[in-house]
């Protein structure tokens, strides 16, 4: 009796741990996050990196076997880590990092998570990327004038080839121009310059000159180019470059009833014949005689301007004197028989039309510059330019109205305190080019629309 009862509760026991097995065997097991990264490089606290590198890690491991991505945060301090994600969702144990700044500190970790959003996170490493040693920027080559040339003209430009910066610093340039090969700080003629070549003012004829060129970055390093020196040409007659128009003399009526009060009342006037220059003196022309150009808007076939009536009168003297030949300022009434088109006269408002666009440069067409003598049209005389681009002067002193009775070759008053301009000029309304026009300006005036056409009495 006993051993049956004994065997009934063995039997009982092992039903209850077989059923209990079962049981265990069918409850699902939770799903885990996956392992932390092990982050490689930039090791922790690493110093003197490269301002683009890559940010490793060993792969994590997820026991369920579920997908995992990566995401990567990076920031200059490390309170603000949780907030820098950088990148998101990497599938690669690597993220590329570009443009960093030179020697500062960074923070770095990176969250690895499974598909199931359950996440854990490295440790934070931080590294240092590597001091900028500022590098000097390469030697300037001089091109232009080559060293030791000989008979360069005085409206040269001194070129040189373009440095360059390891760092990529912003290069600036500094000119030296000077009559030793000791170039100090009084021969500096240029700094700051942005762009590869200076034309340098003020050269002489049959000069020699030393001149060389510093390249500096931002930061303040510079590297010097060899000295250089070149010779200028010897100066040169510049008689043949001035092209004159005969004038024939005869007779016509000077002045306008509708214009301004000096320009009335009209008046009969006989001009005996002469000659005027084609076109205004050019800045070639005038800096081949003066050896310097004063212009504002710079270019050798541009009319010369910023020349006063005084120093025309150096001009005039120092150009006879080369030539021989005995160049004047016309007269005023001389400009104005030339301007009209003489003895072909077509009593245009304009030198040359009754449409000012045709004939001149003015402030609705100029740019605001002057332009090359010639381009436009001629008037009928074959003489360019006589309205806009520039005031021409004249010889004349100015007074205020005309009288009546017929002249014959005036001169105007023999004295005053201001001397008289005509034609209009770049920026002047198209009513002060008209063949009438005059303008009244102190000798010692030198604007940036006043040039000057020349005449030779026959």
């Amino acid at each position: 009796m006993k051993i049956k009862l004994v065997l009934v509760i063995l039997l009982l026991g092992s039903t209850l741990n077989f059923t209990n097995c079962s049981k265990d065997e069918d409850v699902d097991v939770k799903n885990t996050p996956p392992s932390s990264a092990e982050l490689i490089y930039p090791a922790d606290n690493a110093t003197e990196l490269d301002l683009s590198l890559s940010l490793d890690w060993a792969e994590s491991t997820d026991l369920d076997s579920d997908d995992i991505f990566y995401d990567v945060y990076l920031s200059e301090i490390e309170t603000e880590l949780e907030d820098k994600l950088i990148a998101a969702d990497l599938k690669t144990t690597s993220c590329e990092l570009n443009e960093l700044e030179y020697f500062t500190s960074y923070y770095w970790k990176v969250v690895a998570k499974d598909e199931n959003d359950l996440e854990s996170s490295s440790t934070i490493f931080s590294f240092t990327t590597k001091d900028k040693s500022n590098t000097v920027p390469t030697v300037p080559i001089l091109t232009l004038p080559t060293d030791k040339s000989t008979d360069v003209a005085l409206d040269l430009s001194l070129i040189w080839e373009e440095s360059t910066d390891a760092d990529g610093d912003k290069i600036t340039y500094t000119v030296y121009l000077g009559e030793s090969d000791n170039l100090s700080e009084n021969e500096l003629i240029a700094s700051d310059v942005n762009t590869l070549n200076y034309k340098p003012e003020g050269l002489e004829y049959s000069k020699n000159y030393y001149w060389k060129v510093i390249a500096k970055d931002t930061k303040g390093a510079s590297s010097s180019s060899s000295v250089f020196s070149f010779t200028t040409s010897a100066n040169s007659s510049p008689s043949t470059d001035i092209e004159m128009i005969t004038v024939q003399g005869g007779t016509f009526q000077m002045g306008f009833n509708y214009g301004d009060s000096d320009e009335q009342p009209i008046h009969t006037v006989t001009i005996s014949s002469f000659e005027i220059g084609k076109y205004e003196v050019t800045q070639a022309q005038w800096e081949s005689v003066m050896g310097s150009n004063p212009s504002y808007h710079k270019g050798d076939n541009l009319p010369v301007e910023r020349v006063s009536w005084n120093t025309i009168q150096t001009f005039i003297s120092k150009l006879n004197e080369q030539t021989g030949l005995e160049y004047r300022l016309p007269t005023e009434a001389e400009w104005e028989f030339a301007a009209r088109g003489g003895n072909s006269s077509n009593d245009n408002s304009y030198a040359g039309s009754n449409t000012v666009e045709d004939v001149a440069w003015y402030d609705n067409n100029s740019d605001g510059k002057t332009h090359d003598i010639g381009t436009k049209q001629a008037n009928e005389l074959g003489i360019y330019d006589m309205s806009g681009n520039v005031y021409e002067w004249c010889s004349d002193w100015y007074y205020e109205s005309y009288g009546s009775d017929a002249v014959t070759n005036p001169t105007g008053p023999t004295s005053g305190s201001s001397r008289v301009s005509r034609g209009g000029g770049w920026h002047a309304a198209g009513g002060y080019c008209h063949v009438a026009n005059r303008a009244p300006f102190d000798p010692s005036e030198k604007g940036n629309a006043l040039g000057l056409r020349l005449a030779l009495s026959l």
